[in-house]
């Protein structure tokens, strides 16, 4: 990933390019269920915050919306994982 954003240069070539490109996009297909799948943590809103949440409809969908993605999100689950091995130890 890194190197790829590393890589300024793109062939003018057609073939050429589009070889690397497809060379790209099998690379990036070992990466993508990372981001799609659901991690196995769940969040939730506060009780408190329900009360004003429930009351706006749009604000009900932003949120339903923001902690799905943060049930997708990796970064988030490794967060946890890292810190679960912190106060393990």
């Amino acid at each position: 990933m890194k190197k790829r954003s590393e890589d300024t240069k793109i062939s003018l070539n057609y073939e050429k390019y589009k070889k690397n490109e497809e060379k790209i996009e099998k690379i990036s297909e070992k990466y993508k269920d990372l981001f799609t799948k659901k991690t196995d943590l769940e969040f939730s809103n506060l009780k408190i915050d329900m009360i004003e949440i429930e009351k706006d409809t749009t604000i009900l969908k932003s949120r339903k919306e923001w902690l799905n993605a943060l049930a997708k999100d990796i970064y988030v689950k490794e967060s946890f994982s890292v810190l679960k091995e912190l106060i393990d130890k």
